[in-house]
């Protein structure tokens, strides 16, 4: 997008909020989702001082704004009968863009609670109806008032306004009204665009020839999926972070809630996504998500844990992509979008004290019907035993790298750090996130923990001291220490894994271990080596203060 347009786009904006007199009910926005090609293109037009003077001083033109995007985006991923090869994906992808742009501004601001619930929950989707089946969307001089020359004259591919592909001809008069608020389409349609036949998910066996064709396909083998990994494909990857990035996006607003009010308040998207949409699409999802994490966590020198190994091909984690530095880093940034996605989902309590909206709008009809988080349901539901011990081994090797070798770095670490895109001091890049699903799964899955006792057991514990005892002074590390205390303690509250504490210490496991874990003399038994470490972690500290200032730092939430 030339400078020229990108002045034209923001002088349009600078006229609507210098005239009160313009209609911002029909208002033409379009231009902000047809002209831009990529993510840049929207920054460059909407750079952070303007959302926020928009958000501040003009808060009804920046909701009219988001609600003209997201009806857009609910409509363009609702639209059906169209040739793949003249929907617009550029308009779709520019829509999404834009809310995971300016949906942090709204929540970064408490204020603006009511123009959220304005925006999503109290308003009804209104869906655009079409009336023939070409591809142009013809602006009315009524629906523009404002004269700007130029800005529909070029396109991302240098189209011309009058090309088929360009947009969508729509009559404006005839409207769909839907019972559904437009914050629940948004998270339906979102749902939808994940499983979306050449978009976002392929098949062998069909091509899509119209648009928005939803087909439920796990994105990797794993769980439920018993096929071999394949070579990432880099159109799909892009999409599917494009729109977990806005997922992310409608999650946020936690981030900007104080820790008492965090799990009395929560977020309405969240709790929408996890407790009302469609089941089987839902169930879908986890297992995509999970497979990818599965996938992701493995090391290509020794795959030989995963069933799932393709010998055709030399990419089996699916990160480390040859010759293509640029798909490289889209799949390392999904890969970390995703575990970021489902550790957030996986640990959603149901915020109670905001649950009324569902009946109030019409989301949940019966008050019987109270909402769950579906995603500890399908913890649950994960039964089969070599999938069990799949998860447990692959979730598990960063954790019980320190003890098993010191000096090997996973295979995600390695590759980030390859790709400069973490410090070099950085070791364990999902070590949190692992441990929240790891520790999720123990709490949800009785067979798990069954498994889990049987395969890692003590060595479990050893690992998690190893942490304590190296991170216990890095003020940087207070949040994973804390996690890996808290793992410690519900895991020895259970009593098939305090019974494997009391078993003998593996000799040559001790021998093994790097001298920070070493005692003074062997223990006996794990539980001695456990009880002997934590003695020493409180006789370190010099008073009772110092050890009650370190206990009460910071929520787990924050990093």
């Amino acid at each position: 997008m030339s400078s020229g347009v990108c002045a034209r786009l923001r002088s349009r904006l600078a006229y609507v909020v210098k005239d009160p007199l313009i209609n911002l009910s029909s208002f033409d926005w379009s231009p902000y989702w047809t002209t831009p090609s990529s993510m840049d293109d929207i920054h460059s037009v909407f750079q952070p001082p303007d959302i926020r003077y928009l958000r501040d001083h003009h808060p009804q033109t920046l909701a009219s704004l988001i609600s003209s995007i997201s009806t857009h985006l609910v409509y363009l991923s609702k639209l059906s009968n169209v040739p793949i090869h003249k929907f617009p994906k550029i308009h779709l992808l520019n829509c999404i863009r834009l809310l995971t742009l300016f949906m942090p501004f709204l929540y970064e601001k408490s204020s603006s609670a009511l123009l959220e619930d304005k925006i999503f929950w109290s308003a009804k989707y209104h869906s655009k109806h079409h009336t023939s089946g070409n591809l142009h969307e013809q602006i009315s001089p009524t629906e523009s008032n404002i004269p700007t020359p130029g800005v529909d004259d070029e396109s991302h591919n240098g189209q011309s306004p009058n090309d088929e592909t360009s947009s969508l001809k729509v009559d404006y008069h005839t409207m769909i009204h839907s019972d559904s608020p437009l914050g629940m389409e948004l998270i339906n349609s979102c749902l939808d665009l994940l499983f979306t036949l050449d978009f976002t998910v392929q098949s062998n066996k069909v091509s899509a020839s119209f648009a928005n064709d939803y087909q439920p396909i796990v994105w990797e083998p794993g769980c439920e999926n018993l096929s071999h990994y394949m070579d990432p494909v880099l159109d799909l990857d892009s999409n599917r972070l494009e729109i977990i990035r806005l997922l992310l996006s409608l999650f946020s607003k936690n981030l900007y809630t104080t820790h008492g009010d965090l799990v009395g308040t929560g977020s309405r998207f969240l709790t929408v996504f996890v407790a009302v949409t469609n089941g089987r699409k839902y169930y879908t999802l986890c297992l995509s998500l999970i497979n990818t994490i599965l996938r992701s966590t493995q090391n290509n020198s020794n795959p030989t844990i995963s069933p799932y190994v393709n010998s055709n091909i030399n990419n089996n984690n699916g990160l480390e992509v040859q010759n293509n530095d640029v798909h490289k880093k889209i799949r390392i940034l999904l890969v970390t979008s995703i575990i970021q996605l489902f550790s957030i989902i996986v640990v959603y309590p149901i915020p109670f004290k905001d649950i009324n909206f569902l009946y109030k709008y019409n989301i949940i009809l019966s008050h019987n019907n109270q909402p769950k988080n579906r995603t500890r349901m399908f913890l649950n539901k994960l039964n089969k035993i070599d999938d069990l011990k799949f998860i447990i081994t692959t979730l598990s090797i960063p954790i019980l790298n320190p003890i098993n070798d010191l000096n090997n770095l996973s295979a995600f670490s390695y590759i980030m750090k390859s790709s400069k895109l973490i410090d070099d001091d950085e070791i364990h890049i999902w070590s949190k996130e692992l441990l929240i699903i790891l520790l999720e799964f123990f709490q949800c899955n009785s067979k798990y923990r069954s498994v889990f006792t049987e395969l890692l057991g003590p060595e479990f514990f050893v690992s998690l001291m190893y942490f304590v005892l190296k991170y216990k002074d890095d003020g940087s590390q207070k949040n994973f220490v804390k996690l890996c205390v808290q793992n410690l303690l519900y895991l020895s509250s259970d009593l098939r894994m305090c019974s494997k504490l009391l078993s003998h210490f593996n000799i040559q496991l001790y021998e093994s271990l790097p001298q920070l874990l070493r005692t003074s003399t062997t223990p006996t038994s794990y539980r001695d080596f456990l009880l002997i470490h934590l003695c020493n972690i409180l006789g370190s500290f010099n008073n009772l203060n110092e050890f009650s200032n370190n206990k009460s730092t910071d929520s787990f939430s924050s990093n």
